[in-house]
């Protein structure tokens, strides 16, 4: 399994690593900023990195209400990526397949 289709592991350990704490305090429950300590520039730096290791990008007002409110958790932060990762994918297999598609010239003729 693939980081990708397990981002689990790898948030855990970002998250861990900007917040300088044990990778076993980094529950899925957690609260970045109730529970773990975060300030807002720390939730910034971790959801840059995320979006930077996973080649995904959050969307702003999502995670903005959440953040405003708190509320980012472990939970979230893997939620957003599998959801974005799934949706990347799906856009990329549309794209291979639109690509693979015969074109039709202005005569109606098939091109290859």
């Amino acid at each position: 399994m693939t980081r990708r289709e397990n981002p689990v592991p790898t948030i855990k350990f970002i998250v861990s690593k900007i917040l300088k704490c044990d990778k076993k305090e980094v529950l899925l429950r957690k609260e970045l900023i109730k529970d773990l300590g975060a300030d807002s520039m720390q939730v910034l730096q971790i959801i840059i990195v995320i979006e930077r290791e996973f080649r995904v990008e959050f969307d702003d007002e999502r995670l903005g209400d959440s953040l405003n409110g708190g509320g980012i958790t472990v939970r979230k932060l893997i939620d957003e990526v599998k959801r974005r990762v799934h949706a990347s994918d799906a856009f990329k297999r549309t794209v291979s397949h639109a690509a693979r598609a015969p074109i039709i010239d202005e005569n109606r003729a098939i091109i290859d």
